[in-house]
């Protein structure tokens, strides 16, 4: 999962795969380092380490056997951070990957716009503000105009509703901030710098694309984005080459898992079952 992200975000997903269809499925979801259940260390965290990370729970699960000769076993799909560690898992094992899919995420972070909105942008996740305000900055940069002023249409029974998609969104906000002993600021801080450190050159993502194998690997991007623009994604499609599979979806931003879920069930549906 992505930036200050926890295993719960990725309830859509394991919902249909790890419950609807569970005589199919098997889903493992984990908190990185930093926050949730994992632990939070005050150090320097980097992609490659948190991928490490999720090698050595994967092996120590049984899921692959590092000992063994290889075998394509399983299925990685990484979103925005959880995107980059992604990629850094297809380094470390990747002939053990029968499918890698990149969700919203990026090689590295580039300057797509003017220097000092970019600036700006990247400063403002760590000024104080009232958290009406912050929740109005957080919901720009994650989701597409429009979409949380939607009704809120999580469960089939109304009654289990919020009003609105936005009124969930806070909602779930405000519940993580009141937890602070799984959403700290030392472990958001050092997610952080993993982010920034993050950079994979063009070299090593057409050696990724050679290893893993383009054909097994899914890239999709949103094209309002404002979190990673969509021109991360781009390049990311561009410099593992040509062969992989590429899924743009139009007028949608950074949150995919729950703009698109459906949509994006699909995809990994269709990767999963070509490759398995």
């Amino acid at each position: 999962m992505g930036l200050n992200g926890s295993l719960t975000d990725w309830k859509r997903h394991t919902k249909y795969f790890g419950h609807q269809h569970a005589s199919r499925y098997t889903c493992l979801v984990f908190d990185n380092r930093g926050v949730g259940r994992s632990d939070k260390p005050l150090s320097f965290y980097s992609t490659s380490e948190m991928a490490q990370d999720a090698v050595d729970l994967v092996a120590s699960l049984g899921w692959i056997d590092l000992a063994a000769p290889a075998e394509r076993s399983i299925h990685v799909i990484g979103a925005s951070m959880g995107g980059m560690i992604a990629q850094e898992v297809g380094v470390l094992i990747p002939d053990r990957l029968a499918s890698l899919t990149l969700c919203c995420t990026a090689p590295r972070l580039v300057r797509t716009g003017p220097f000092l909105e970019t600036v700006h942008q990247r400063a403002s996740m760590f000024i104080p503000r009232h958290i009406d305000v912050d929740l109005q900055r957080i919901a720009k940069d994650l989701f597409a105009d429009g979409f949380l002023d939607q009704p809120d249409t999580e469960y089939g029974d109304p009654t289990k509703n919020f009003p609105t998609r936005r009124d969930r969104f806070a909602a779930g906000v405000l519940k993580k901030r009141a937890d602070t002993d799984r959403y700290t600021v030392k472990g958001f801080l050092m997610q952080v710098v993993a982010c920034y450190f993050h950079t994979k050159s063009p070299a090593q993502l057409k050696a990724l694309g050679d290893n893993v194998g383009r054909e097994r690997i899914t890239i999709c991007h949103g094209t309002n984005d404002l979190m990673l623009t969509f021109r991360h994604g781009e390049i990311l499609h561009e410099e593992i080459g040509e062969g992989v599979t590429w899924k743009v979806f139009e007028g949608s931003g950074h949150m995919l898992s729950w703009e698109r879920e459906h949509e994006v069930n699909q995809m990994i549906e269709e990767a999963v079952g070509k490759w398995s």
